[in-house]
């Protein structure tokens, strides 16, 4: 390859680089990035120590109308079901925080899935806790060793 071509392929990443995420960062103001692109998700959700591995987990709790003591857990992968797995931990970081708010259309959407998931039952909210988890490996078995919740807040499902 002559240097000539090597400059001109370096100048084009030089330019087009910033380009890609400014536009990426524009577009995902609207809507989602753009994909495939240079920038990947991050990996926040896991830390690894040399004896320990610490996951943040998001869990979900539907609570029914009836008995405020009933809490049902959901798996967030049945909750929104379709959702790639390598993106869900950060589509729950991004959208499941105590400042979020809900609209109607959104705690409808919850209790359609609720009565997808449990027909029948009727749920008034949907408690979310937010924790780490702790497993230790010891050769080929993994064992639970904590599980600390950090934050916990509840979506009504009445819509007004």
């Amino acid at each position: 390859m002559q240097p000539k071509t090597i400059k001109r392929i370096f100048l084009f990443f030089i330019i087009y680089l910033p380009i890609q995420y400014a536009l990426v960062g524009v577009i995902g103001l609207n809507g989602s990035e753009p994909w495939p692109a240079f920038v990947f998700p991050g990996f926040k959700s896991v830390f690894a120590t040399e004896d320990n591995v610490e996951i943040d987990e998001a869990r979900f709790f539907a609570i029914t109308n009836n008995d405020q003591q009933k809490r049902t857990e959901i798996a967030p992968s049945h909750l929104f079901e379709g959702l790639p797995a390598s993106q869900l931990q950060g589509f729950l970081r991004s959208n499941f925080n105590k400042q979020k708010e809900f609209s109607d259309e959104a705690k409808q959407w919850f209790r359609d899935q609720l009565e997808r998931l449990y027909p029948g039952q009727s749920f008034s909210s949907l408690s979310v806790e937010w924790g780490v988890v702790t497993y230790r490996q010891e050769g080929s078995s993994v064992s639970l060793i904590d599980r600390e919740t950090t934050e916990t807040f509840t979506i009504s499902l009445d819509t007004e």
